[in-house]
């Protein structure tokens, strides 16, 4: 796995594979959109989804924690997908057995109702606009004095190749003083970017991040 060093608004922030942001001076994780237990919802509802959705996510974060050294995750929305199922458990006793001291849940539009619930040791719900190393943080795009992380879109690019072939791929969306990150979750949908001048895309390739060059 290898960061990608990028300047936002002045601020240095590693951009990594996994669609995941560290923050150095904090040693903090920023991801958004895990949708964790959209998979056991889907089959509580009768549709067939794998049940290993959730453990490999979970272990793509583990990884990312233990390559960064991360001491705190903060999450950026959309956490848990609806109701707690028995995936909740599963993220309860990854919680205890996780390097990470400490979990930050910003809510989002889908955490409505994993908030109502008593957090396991180690998790607090924060701020709904959350200040972080002179950054604000928050699920969606959003006003604020400060440049601003979020997620919620689950931005995506089209990448055309040759042939008529081409491949939809998750990315880091940054415009002025906004960055949007990629979904965490691997069972999630996405929202296509065109990129207006002066904006930048940024894609997880090859255990790596490399930029998109817009026209």
């Amino acid at each position: 796995m290898q960061a990608l060093e990028v300047d936002f608004a002045g601020i240095s922030l590693s951009l990594l594979p996994q669609r995941a942001v560290f923050l150095k001076d904090s040693s903090s994780l920023l991801i958004a959109d895990p949708h964790f237990g959209k998979s056991g919802h889907f089959r509580k509802s009768g549709i067939p989804v794998s049940g290993q959705v959730l453990e490999e996510d979970l272990r793509r974060l583990s990884e990312t924690i233990a390559f960064c050294k991360a001491e705190k995750l903060y999450i950026l929305g959309d956490f848990f997908h609806a109701e707690p199922n028995e995936e909740w458990s599963l993220w309860c006793k990854w919680l205890e057995n996780s390097a990470i001291q400490q979990v930050v849940l910003i809510p989002g539009n889908h955490d409505r109702h994993i908030i109502k619930l008593g957090f396991p040791d180690k998790m607090i719900k924060g701020e709904m606009l959350h200040d972080l190393e002179g950054l604000a943080l928050s699920h969606d795009e959003t006003e604020t004095t400060k440049p601003l992380i979020c997620g919620h879109v689950h931005p995506s690019v089209y990448l055309s190749g040759a042939g008529k072939q081409g491949l939809k791929m998750p990315c880091f969306y940054m415009k002025r003083e906004v960055l949007i990150l990629p979904a965490f979750g691997s069972f999630t949908g996405t929202y296509q970017i065109k990129a207006l001048r002066g904006e930048r895309l940024f894609i997880p390739v090859n255990e790596g991040v490399m930029e998109v060059k817009s026209a």
